[in-house]
């Protein structure tokens, strides 16, 4: 409490209890050990990632050149690309399915760059080249992304049913993925399997529903909103960027994953 400039007794209420407002009424409600423990990681993550998402912007801001020499070297910058690679564990949870439905964007832009637009290129230009014979992974894509019935999708409808479970979800993805790249592993529970264009990947959905809906109270908001601290008042009374604000971990990753594409495509391919 005192790091975050903070009452100790108002932080204490906020983790331990929550506010339910019946018929006009606020009752409050205490919480289990678990749910404040999930309540105080949910805090965690999200100071984290908005003060994460504020010191990348300040170094944007503190590094942008003139306006002035933007405008005069228009077209002529430099953008890098920096993601996790390609991710197989022992153990695969939530987080190595979103890393690695970014790779496969980024696979799929790379085929299409390097393989069928060059081909195309050579086809209209006359030039003899053979073809080259490379795997297409847009129907994986369309497995993870397409709605409603895409994967992630499948995973957003289960996340905003109180009752669904983690048992629940994966025997929905097994009745609606239809894939070759899809499977259930038998005798293994709580799992599900991938074949990605890097290899086979085993998942494991423990936790899946939680990770994905990654609320933040609204009683956390409100005492880190009156903190005596400017700058963590600053960090939860308005959005940063897309990566700091409280939407599901699902979305963010699939938006930033969806724009790759086109903000690639915006360059000069050479």
């Amino acid at each position: 409490a005192a790091l975050l400039s903070i009452g100790s007794e108002e932080l204490q209420e906020a983790l331990t209890s929550h506010c339910v407002v019946t018929r006009g009424e606020t009752i409050i409600r205490s919480n289990t050990v678990d749910k404040a423990t999930d309540v105080r990681d949910a805090m965690s993550k999200a100071l984290y990632g908005r003060l994460f998402s504020w010191i990348v912007n300040r170094i944007n801001a503190l590094l942008q050149p003139d306006n002035n020499i933007c405008v005069a070297d228009s077209g002529m910058n430099v953008g890098i690309l920096d993601i996790f690679g390609f991710e197989n564990f022992k153990k695969n949870s939530f987080e190595q399915l979103c890393i690695n439905i970014a790779n496969e964007q980024i696979q799929f832009y790379f085929n299409q760059h390097i393989f069928a637009l060059e081909q195309i290129e050579y086809q209209s230009e006359g030039v003899d080249a053979s073809l080259v014979e490379y795997e297409d992974n847009r129907p994986i894509l369309d497995m993870f992304l397409q709605k409603p019935m895409g994967l992630l999708s499948l995973l957003d409808e289960e996340s905003r049913f109180p009752q669904a479970t983690d048992q629940t979800l994966v025997d929905k993805f097994e009745d609606n993925l239809r894939y070759k790249y899809f499977w259930r592993p038998k005798r293994v529970e709580l799992c599900f399997g991938i074949q990605h264009y890097a290899g086979k990947v085993l998942y494991n959905v423990d936790g899946f529903l939680e990770k994905n809906r990654d609320t933040l109270p609204a009683d956390i908001v409100v005492v880190l909103r009156a903190s005596e601290n400017k700058l963590l008042q600053q960090l939860f009374s308005s959005p940063l960027t897309k990566t700091g604000n409280l939407a599901t971990s699902r979305a963010r990753v699939t938006a930033a994953s969806r724009s790759l594409p086109p903000q690639l495509n915006t360059g000069r391919n050479k």
